[in-house]
């Protein structure tokens, strides 16, 4: 991330400044302090900022989707040739997510739901609903720090041990951008990632209108959204169900590609 160039004419003025004290001064003290100095202006900005505690991180989050109580959402799913026997599939399908935690999908819809449990952290819930959600997928939400996510300053909820699951969040706007939970299959160790990437505005809201998951560093299937509708009429014969979480786990195994392969040979 490239540093504020409104700031460097400044910068390069008080280090000027801190070295011709350097040069003009002999006393230990004024040496120290002109280092001391000098290391302070080189430091990344984000070191001396701020950090919210876990609480209010939850709490502001949560505040950004609160018109987003009822949605519908309509998407393209796509799962790419390194999915199931190398074929390509795509289809669309209208998906309703309901504030806590409750969707449906129309009859015609694929019926991949893999993205569902993640979809959560997009409603509006209180604070101790999103930590339990959290602790469910196996994200220790009491621990933060600052991080870079792929350039962006983020916080990261989870413990500090980088091979743990966490939620990166964006430190600016304080929105979801990534999930990493551990997996297994019969064979490895890895991670399942979610990204929320092309956040657009809705109203005066952030919603992101691309989902993508990868596990084991590849991408199994990605969601793009055409259409998203708050507090649309629901039609009738629509039946909501709560959200399954997947299993919280140090090595839970995966579905996913099950899904896929079934859906796949069902669209044989």
């Amino acid at each position: 991330m490239s540093e504020d160039t409104n700031k460097l004419p400044l910068k390069k003025v008080a280090t000027e400044f801190v070295l011709v004290l350097l040069r003009s001064t002999r006393s230990t003290f004024y040496y120290a302090v002109c280092l001391v100095s000098l290391w302070v202006l080189f430091q990344p900005a984000e070191t001396f900022s701020y950090v919210l505690a876990p609480e209010q991180i939850l709490d502001l989050m949560a505040k950004n989707f609160a018109a987003f109580r009822r949605v519908a959402v309509t998407q393209t799913v796509h799962i790419p040739k390194s999915g199931i026997e190398g074929r390509e599939l795509s289809f669309k399908e209208t998906i309703y997510l309901k504030t806590p935690g409750f969707y449906a999908r129309t009859a015609d819809s694929g019926g991949i739901s893999m993205d569902l449990p993640y979809r959560i952290i997009l409603m509006p819930g209180s604070v101790s609903y999103l930590a339990d959600y959290l602790f469910r997928l196996g994200i220790n939400s009491g621990e933060r720090c600052l991080s870079r996510q792929d350039g962006v300053i983020s916080y990261r909820l989870g413990d500090k041990d980088k091979q743990s699951s966490a939620l990166f969040v964006e430190k600016e706007r304080v929105i979801p951008i990534l999930f990493r939970t551990r997996i297994q299959s019969a064979t490895a160790h890895g991670f399942r990632v979610v990204s929320f990437k092309d956040y657009r505005q809705v109203d005066e809201d952030w919603y992101p209108h691309e989902l993508e998951i990868s596990e084991y560093g590849a991408t199994v299937v990605r969601f793009m959204i055409t259409e998203i509708k708050v507090d649309p009429v629901i039609p009738g014969g629509i039946v909501f169900n709560p959200i399954e979480i997947p299993p919280a786990a140090h090595g839970a195994p995966s579905p996913l590609q099950e899904t896929i392969r079934a859906l796949t040979e069902a669209n044989k």
